[in-house]
């Protein structure tokens, strides 16, 4: 840019003076201030040309620059630069620049009269590298000039240059445009640009503000025109090999002037458009990545003809390329129409707004919003393509688009006051003539403005007057899985088009997402031209009119089922439940669906889907339906989960009884010699010669319980502990426990996944075991009372929260018999025994955010008895004061009753449906401990694992004894 404005210059015939300002020896924080400047002049705070590279530069630097203001000069064109270097010199600025400029005022009553000006902060030919703070501010000059042209632009800039860039320094730039008045030809527009590269590279950190103002044109002559328009960009790579990397903030803000041509000539125009981007890249065969946040607004100008054409277009982008984009970034642009007034011709006040536009690929997990407003048309006459219209994209990419950030995106048509003029709304979320994958939320609107006309525009989405689209595929493929939400406005008279996803010229489409249209003409999907086909799974929403289909294949398409799954959706006081809604619709019918699906079900598991195919061999008349059905329910396998964590509890008690009893029938020649003075060991019964004994014990313990099932199932972790304390009298063992757990659970499972429960469990009972011989027997008592703590998901798209809180408890008892075997200090114990075990939970109903969707369960009362079988070793070992005791064991449980939990569940206007949750027949168990003793205390280490067809637990323990 600095060779061309340079050149330009030159070719006007003004070669200017050249002023050195600064040289490179100047001190810190020099002011230097140029006035009266004209001719082309060329200011400078630090001409770098003739240093060797690179050029470092550490100074504050606040300069100063003014045109001439005495009305003697036609031409007061200048040129003012921070930092400058020509030729092979690379620069290296981390000083603070400001620059502030300000356009000088012409002579009068000249054929042509100049006011221009440029200004740079930072301009180069080779590698620029700024960590400095770098300020513009600028203001144009003034041209009032009765001769036939009249020039006022301003150019500013912070970084320009032909080679890389690597900026980390704020840029704020502030450009205002001046004012040019002339007979025929008056322009004042303004062009901003926070960084220019035309290198290898262009790498930002820095924040970028940027704000571009048009000035004021005026023409008086009958023909002629007259330009006030605001470009400004925060970002820009020119080459076409330069990769760009962004990870600062930008704002960029463009608002158009005032233009006005009052010459009755048929070609006299009158211009005032804005143009503002964030990033704008030429590369095409290079990434653009951003990481940054981008804010970028674009308003148009005033305009006014008495004649010809004016045009206030505004027109926004928050990233514009040439090539791929990866965007990771915020994005939020809005682009505004201004106000255009032709007394005979067309007044254009439409606007533009992309969030991210590419001619290749776009990956995006950012959030964007685009937003496009036009604006206010007085015209002579209207136009064929609309005068205030509004256009808004959030994603248009030319060869596919990877998309899971949100997207916001509408389109309001301004006002148009001409015969048959309409302002028109088009809004689309994403577009690409390639694939497109989708998961992220997209939101779109396209309201009609206010106009005279009543014929529609043609869009790919057929003839409206507001059309909004959230996906529109011109030819590739369409995955999505994010839910989208369409709608299309505009007053009764006129036709709206909403589409969720749209695909033009064929394609494969899976959709899993919850798509909600609203329009006149609303469809979930339209098959628009060519042959299309489903892949994998499609949802349906049910949310309109159940005799309209919500899947739309227009006039000479076709839509192949391919055997896809049908998922279907429905929504808390909107769908009708056990009534068919239609699938499809046809262009008067000649639009064509062949083969079928393969299945149909409900995203919610509690809902079931039903597929009516009308007992005809063509699928276009097939409805649907959802009926309340559920297969299983989260409570339920809490429930399991609370009998489980009780039976380790109380397990691990039994354990403890087992383990210390067995260890009095060890051979004599391998007890410990108990001679100490005081020393008692609670587990040597009257073979070492004591008449009683007694103990305290306390065993914190961990599990992991994992039910691996269908229709639901749960993960969970399990963290407690089990205290109590035993007394030895007469060869028996006996006493009391009490153990606490707490739990969370997270269950699994279609449609279970963002549920789960907190379980707190208190438990306590007695225990007691003894023998005859070789014979030994034991029991154990243990109640328990459950604290539950719901939170989870539902709705017919599991998208409203519920909670409930409920209360269980019950009763576990257990008897068993066994032999020992002894040889030496080896010991076997197999038992056999029976378990029973009653379970109560209350009746619950869950609270909703939709209390609709309150599910009502009945109580529980479950009595189960098992058979139990268990094989236990034990052996003693010596060293030097420590006793130590190994121990393995393998056991069953085998169910004797039913291995169903069931209850009665319904929500409001369904009746009850039994659901019930399936327990594991037979379980097998391991489990292997060693135990450490030196006198009075005892610590013992173990691990146990519980082995079904559904459920699996691996647990561990750390007991700890006491023995008085």
């Amino acid at each position: 840019m600095t060779e061309k404005l340079r050149g330009l210059l030159r070719q006007a015939g003004f070669t200017g003076l050249i002023l050195f300002g600064a040289c490179s020896v100047w001190a810190a924080d020099f002011s230097p201030t140029y006035t009266g400047l004209h001719g082309g002049e060329e200011v400078f705070g630090v001409d770098a040309s003739l240093e060797s590279s690179p050029y470092v530069h550490a100074d504050n630097y606040s300069i100063l620059a003014r045109g001439d203001e005495t009305e003697s000069y036609a031409n007061v064109r200048f040129i003012a630069y921070g930092l400058y270097a020509e030729g092979e010199v690379d620069l290296d600025n981390s000083g603070q620049i400001d620059l502030t400029a300000s356009g000088g005022t012409t002579a009068d009553g000249i054929f042509s009269a100049y006011a221009e000006m440029s200004v740079f902060a930072i301009s180069g030919n080779q590698t620029v590298n700024n960590r400095g703070a770098l300020t513009l501010t600028a203001t144009g000059g003034t041209v009032d000039n009765t001769g036939t042209h009249a020039y006022a632009n301003l150019g500013v800039y912070g970084i320009d240059t032909d080679g890389p860039v690597d900026n980390s320094g704020e840029i704020g730039i502030n450009a205002t445009g001046g004012d040019a008045t002339a007979t025929h030809y008056a322009y004042a527009y303004v062009d901003a640009t926070g960084i220019e590269s035309n290198g290898s590279s262009l790498i930002n950190g820095g924040a970028i503000t940027l704000r571009a103002s048009g000035g004021t044109a005026s023409g008086s002559a009958d023909y002629g025109s007259a330009l006030a328009h605001a470009d400004a960009v925060g970002i820009e790579s020119e080459s076409s090999v330069g990769s760009l990397t962004n990870s600062g903030t930008i704002a960029v803000t463009a608002i158009g002037g005032t233009a006005e041509i009052i010459g009755d000539h048929d070609y006299s125009s009158a211009g005032a458009h804005a143009y503002a981007a964030g990033i704008y890249s030429q590369a095409e065969d290079e990434t653009t990545t951003n990481s940054g946040d981008i804010t970028v607004t674009a308003t148009g100008g005033t305009t006014t003809s008495s004649r010809y054409s004016t045009a206030s277009q505004a027109r926004a982008k928050g990233i514009n390329a040439d090539g791929d984009v990866d965007n990771s970034g915020g994005i939020g642009v809005t682009a505004t129409g201004g106000t255009a007034a032709s007394s005979q011709s067309a007044a254009l006040a439409y606007a533009y707004a992309y969030g991210i536009d590419s001619g290749a690929t776009v990956i995006n997990n950012g959030s964007i919003s685009a937003a496009a407003r036009g604006g206010i048309s007085h015209g002579g006459i209207s136009s064929e393509d609309g005068v205030a219209y509004a256009d808004a994209w959030g994603i248009y990419a030319w060869e596919g688009i990877v998309n899971s950030g949100d997207i916001n995106v509408s389109a309001t048509g301004g006002t148009a006051t001409a015969d048959s003029a309409e302002p028109y709304a088009l809004a689309v979320g994403l577009q690409s003539s390639g694939d497109i994958v989708n998961s992220g939320g997209i939101t779109v609107n396209a309201t009609y403005g206010n106009g005279t006309g009543t014929d529609p525009f043609s869009t790919e989405l057929g003839d409206a007057h507001a059309g909004a689209c959230g996906i529109l595929s011109l030819g590739g493929s369409v995955n999505n899985s994010g839910p989208i939400v369409v709608s299309a406005d505009a007053p009764d008279a006129l036709g709206t088009a909403a589409g969720g996803i749209f695909l033009v010229g064929g394609g494969a489409l899976t959709n899993s997402g919850i798509i909600r249209v609203s329009g006149d003409r609303a469809y979930e999907i339209g098959i628009m031209s060519g042959s299309a086909r489903l892949e994998g799974i499609y949802n349906m929403t049910l949310d309109g009119d159940p005799t309209i289909g919500s899947l739309y294949v227009h006039d000479g398409a076709t839509l192949i089922l391919n055997n896809a799954t049908l998922q279907v959706t429905s929504l808390p006081d909107i769908t009708a439940m056990d009534t068919e809604y239609r699938i499809f619709a046809t262009e008067e019918g000649t639009g064509e669906v062949s083969g079928a699906f393969g299945g149909v079900l409900a995203a919610n598991p509690d809902l079931a889907a039903v597929y009516h195919d009308q007992a005809t061999p063509d699928s276009l008349d097939d409805t649907v339906s959802l009926t309340y059905r559920p297969l299983s329910s989260p409570r339920l396998e809490a429930v399991d989960f609370a009998r489980q964590a009780v039976t380790l509890s109380a397990d691990l008690v039994g354990q403890r009884l087992v383990t210390g009893f067995m260890q009095s029938r060890l051979s004599a020649g391998t007890l410990k010699r108990y001679a100490q003075a005081r020393t008692v060991v609670s587990d040597a019964g009257p073979q070492a010669g004591m008449a009683s004994a007694g103990g305290f014990f306390f065993t914190p313990y961990y599990a992991s319980i994992e039910k691996d099932a269908e229709p639901a199932g749960y993960d969970a972790d399990l963290v407690g502990f089990v205290t109590g304390l035993e007394r030895r009298a007469r060869g028996h063992l006996y006493g009391f426990h009490l153990g606490f757990g707490h739990a969370g659970l997270d269950f699994t499972g279609r449609g279970h996944i963002d549920n789960k429960e907190d379980q707190e469990l208190l438990s306590g009972g007695v225990h007691l075991m003894g023998g005859r011989g070789n014979w030994t027997w034991r029991g154990q008592v243990t109640g328990f009372y459950g604290w539950h703590d719901y939170e989870g998901r539902t709705g017919a798209a599991l998208e409203i929260p519920e909670k409930a809180d409920y209360d269980s408890y019950g009763v576990r008892t257990t008897v068993m018999a066994g032999h020992t075997f002894s040889r030496g200090a080896q010991m076997l114990l197999p038992e056999v025994g029976v378990e029973y075990l009653w379970l109560h939970s209350e009746s619950v109903t869950t609270d909703a955010a939709n209390s609709v969707w309150d599910q009502h369960g009945s109580s529980v009362d479950e009595h189960q008895a098992s058979a139990l079988a268990s094989l236990r070793w034990l052996t003693r070992l010596q060293a030097n004061e420590v006793e130590i005791t190994p121990s393995l064991a393998a056991g069953m449980r085998l169910l004797l009753t039913d291995d169903e939990l069931d209850a009665a569940q319904s929500v409001a206007g369904s009746a009850p449906v039994t659901v019930r949750s399936d327990q594991d027949e037979i379980t097998g168990s391991l489990s292997a401990s060693v135990r450490f003793q030196k006198e009075q205390m005892a610590a013992e280490l173990a691990y146990g694992g519980e082995f079904g067809d559904d459920k699996t637990m691996h647990s561990a323990w750390l007991r700890f004894r006491y023995m008085f």
